[in-house]
């Protein structure tokens, strides 16, 4: 319900700011102010900001997504060496993320979505299956420092 009722509340909005602007124009051209010919601009400077804004409020949508794998990238980065980083788990991130912008691209959200889930579990198989590697890898290192 209040899905419907706020978009019509923000075109009541608009329709009252557009009769008090158009408003204002009329009574200064009344007393001589040259006013009438910038009557659209003013409409325009003034009422198109308060109409994006009040429609960013009203919907709460962020300008500005980040990428999906954001987080798992900054995670992979932390927590695996460089190499592993990079020759791993790096091109399963960046598959995510191009698949993710080609069905955005298309329209398709819901394989969008699919990609982006897909995308996390293999993400997160790739990390299982190289945390053995990398443990391997330290304890090998550790034994051949200690002798």
């Amino acid at each position: 319900m209040t899905g419907m009722v706020l978009p019509r509340l923000i075109r009541l909005f608009s329709r009252l700011l557009k009769w008090y602007l158009e408003e204002l124009v009329f009574k200064l051209s009344e007393k001589g102010v040259a006013v009438q010919r910038y009557g659209n601009l003013v409409h325009t400077l003034l009422l198109t900001p308060l109409l994006v804004i009040s429609a960013i409020l009203v919907r709460r949508l962020p300008l500005v997504h980040r990428s999906p794998g954001w987080g798992l990238l900054r995670f992979a980065e932390w927590f695996f060496s460089e190499r592993t980083f990079r020759r791993v788990l790096l091109p399963t991130i960046r598959d995510l993320q191009n698949e993710h912008i080609e069905a955005l691209a298309e329209d398709r959200v819901w394989k969008a979505r699919w990609v982006r889930l897909r995308g996390s579990m293999a993400f997160w198989s790739a990390v299982m299956a190289q945390v053995p590697v990398s443990v391997a890898r330290k304890l090998y290192e550790f034994w051949k420092a200690a002798s």
